[in-house]
This record gives C-alpha cells, structure tokens and sequence, in this order.
C-alpha cells in the first residue's frame, strides 16, 4: 500500500466521517468491516436525533455536541437541500422529578436514520477515487511489521499492511484497546418503535429520561423493519451499562413506554395498540463510552511500538451529534499533527492519552508526596 494509505476498522458512523475527511486532505483509504455493507452494528440506528447536549455549567460533552450538531446540518443542508433523508424537527425537555405541564426548554433537533449520514460521507469519498472496501473482512490482529502494520483476519489471511491505522469499531475494538490499558464500557440499547399514523401529529419530540419521536418518515427499512415510506415513531433508546448482549427486553419496552408517558401521555393509546396487534418492534445494539464519558480520539499512545495507530471510538449514545466533528479532527491530527476545528482543551478532552498522563500525574505526586516525608 501507499505510504499516504490510511487502514479504517468500522464502517459505521465514525469510520465513514473519518474517510470522508481523510479522503478528502488527499490520503488513501482501506474501509474494512466485519459486514458485508457499511452501518450494519450501533450505526444501523433506525433513527436518531440530533440536538445539542446542555448542562447547568459547561462540559467537554456539552461543547462538543454544540459544535457538532451545526456542523452535521451545514453537511445535510449541503448534500440534501430537499430533506429526503432527515428531518428538521424540535425537542421538548421535561425536569426528570417533576412533571410540569410546560416542558423546561426546547431545543432545535435533528432526525434521521444513521444510515443517511453513513452514505452521505461514504459518496462524497468515492468521488475522489480513494476509497477502497474491504467488506465481510473481521480483523483478527494487529501485528507490527517494521513501520507498517499488518492486519491478519480470522481466517488468518493478511488483509494487508499501513503506515496508519485507526480503530473506528466501537465496542468492537476493546479487544486492541483493553491490551493497551484502556477500559472501554458496552452499553446496550433498544429502541422501541411502530407504524405512526399518516398524517404528521402537532406534536415533536419530547425528552425525559427517554426520547420520544411522534413521526419520521425514511427510517433505515433493514433495522427498522418498516418500509421506507411507512411513518413510524420510536421511543428510546435504553441505556444498559455494561452490558454488551443486543437482547430485546420487555422491561426495556415498559421503559421506553414511560418516555411516551412522560412526555405525550395521551400517545400511550397508540403505544398499547401495537403492541396488542403484535407492530411494537425493537432494535437493539451495543455502543460503548470510555470511563470519564468522553470519546477517544486521537493517538493510542506515545510508544513507538504504537506510532500510526489511532483510535475514534467510545461516542457513546451521541455518535450522531459528535462523530462529524470527531472525524475531522482525527483527520487533522493524523494528517497535519495538529488539530485546527476545535478549541485545544477539547482536543486534550478527547485525547486517549490523557489517562496515561493523569497515571503519571499520578505516580508523581506520590513521589513528591514520599520525598516531603523523607526530608
């Protein structure tokens, strides 16, 4: 391969933004995916929503999202002017403690199945002519060979060997991360959904301890079980710590009922009819979050062993707000050394090194606090 060649693992949201972006600084890329398509694992999300994420005082989260979301708008403004594959929408939030009868704030949103963006970014870097796809290829091994990397798949084939290399299978990727100290935490989800009636409710989304989507017209069929044309509404998803199973689970329907409950309780009405006439579908999947809740972006490690190999994982449930702006950094950072779309302390908040440094932070006040003794 070419020395400018970049190897993806993960063909979900955060491998195709990171090819998007790659190809278009001018590298080469190899998408690789254990499927046989892309956005077949947490990225087959039959729909999600996308708004920014507000706290009481500002967090790394909260900026990120807030600088991912405008971003992911000016892109589908850009490539689907006429809205066919995404939905400009609001979002209601209701205190989780108490239920007034006017929601706290609402907010602007976005809808849209995961899958638009996935092909959106998947085009714009085939029309440069440097993508190339290696599908239903399960990268087994990383191995180290001189100052590639050769990656072996589990039929013991070599795939074949980069300069650069980035990890972008979410839980998918634990096994190289878990080697190299990193605890990367599953997180099932299930998304309860059905058929929404024709005619579009007055109602938009509404959030308390769970997102309810009234209607969207385009979800993903494959995920959703529902033709593209079909309107439907969801509810959820769950959010099952350390779990890292895609069972469907009664208890997490009756959980993403109380989300319709909570916000349009006359719609529980419709709710209970699918599922009496057997239209409650579930869709279910495995995200993964890192221990401080923020995303792994950038460099592995300052080893030499490690040099080339990148890391765009643990997005946790806002992969749709954050993996736009995430992938261009780690496409800056892979191609400039320098990361110029956001501001330097969410660079450092994002960086996987920074649980190495805070180790060493660590190991070194305990060393002063050991020499003050001595003295």
């Amino acid at each position: 391969m070419s020395e400018q060649s970049v190897a993806i693992i993960g063909a979900g949201l955060a491998g195709s933004a990171l090819a998007h972006f790659l190809t278009r600084s001018g590298r080469k890329v190899v998408l690789i995916d254990q499927h046989e398509g892309p956005s077949m694992g947490a990225s087959a999300l039959p729909v999600g929503m996308l708004s920014p994420h507000h706290t009481a005082q500002a967090t790394p989260m909260s900026a990120l999202s807030q600088a991912g979301v405008p971003m992911i708008k000016a892109w589908l403004e850009q490539i689907d002017p006429l809205r066919r594959g995404w939905m400009e929408t609001q979002v209601s939030h209701w205190p989780e403690k108490r239920l007034p009868s006017t929601p706290a704030r609402v907010d602007s949103a976005l809808a849209l199945p995961a899958l638009t963006l996935v092909n959106s970014w998947l085009h714009a870097a085939e029309q440069t002519g440097r993508i190339t796809y290696a599908w239903s290829q399960r990268v087994a091994r990383l191995e180290r060979h001189q100052s590639q990397w050769r990656l072996i798949n589990d039929q013991n084939q070599a795939i074949g060997e980069f300069p650069v290399v980035a990890l972008c299978s979410a839980f998918g990727a634990n096994a190289w991360m878990e080697e190299r100290g990193f605890d990367l935490r599953p997180v099932a989800g299930q998304m309860t959904l059905g058929p929404a009636p024709t005619e579009k409710p007055s109602e938009h989304a509404g959030k308390c301890k769970g997102v309810y989507l009234p209607w969207f017209q385009g979800a993903n069929p494959q995920s959703s079980g529902f033709a593209t044309d079909q309107p439907v509404w969801t509810a959820g998803s769950t959010y099952r710590r350390g779990d890292s199973t895609a069972a469907v689970l009664m208890s997490d329907h009756m959980a993403n009922r109380a989300a319709v409950e909570r916000t349009y309780s006359h719609h529980l009405k419709h709710f209970d009819w699918c599922q009496e006439n057997g239209l409650l579908h579930a869709w279910t999947a495995v995200r993964c979050a890192s221990v401080d809740r923020m995303p792994l972006v950038g460099p592995l490690s300052d080893q030499p062993k490690d040099q080339g190999l990148f890391s765009l994982v643990a997005l946790g449930s806002r992969g749709l707000s954050v993996a736009g702006i995430c992938a261009q950094a780690l496409s800056e950072w892979i191609t400039t050394g320098d990361v110029k779309c956001l501001p330097s302390d969410l660079v450092h908040a994002l960086d996987p090194r920074r649980f190495a440094h805070r180790q060493l932070r660590k190991l070194g006040r305990n060393s002063a606090m050991k020499t003050s003794q001595l003295i």
